[in-house]
């Protein structure tokens, strides 16, 4: 299991790819999460290598919603499995905000596959009004 995302590997080539026999717990769901914001904040078919990275187009979103919901439910599920491999068993849940109706808040649990065992973490994924995925633990 490597410690950190791809991203982080790209930023800093020298540094070794490998396993870390020394995980910090706190570090690597840190990483995890600005991994995520990231592959949430691409655009669907925005790369030519990977044209499965990134959320849907928001306009389909606002025009379909809230029929758009569990499509966008689906992705966040699919881009958590394909684009980061160090949580496992996902399990993603609309959350209705009676407040913000038109909102658009996702509950993610899932396990971290650690060295001395699983560990269940729980996150959110919000977008928000500007457009862009916030994930916060």
């Amino acid at each position: 299991m490597f410690d950190r995302s791809l991203f982080e590997r790209l930023a800093e080539p020298g540094k070794p790819a490998g396993q870390d026999v020394r995980i910090d717990p706190a570090r690597l769901l840190d990483s995890i999460l600005a991994n995520l914001q990231h592959v949430f904040n691409a655009r669907d078919g925005g790369t030519a290598i990977r044209t499965d990275l990134g959320m849907p187009d928001l306009t389909d979103v606002s025009v379909n919603f809230p029929n758009s919901v569990p499509h966008v439910l689906n992705a966040i599920r699919y881009q958590i499995q394909t684009f980061e491999p160090r949580l496992k068993d996902v399990v993603v849940k609309h959350v209705y905000e009676p407040d913000n109706p038109l909102g658009l808040r996702f509950q993610v649990a899932a396990e971290i596959d650690l060295p001395d065992g699983d560990d269940r973490i729980l996150f959110e994924t919000i977008l928000g009004t500007d457009g862009f995925y916030r994930v916060r633990g």
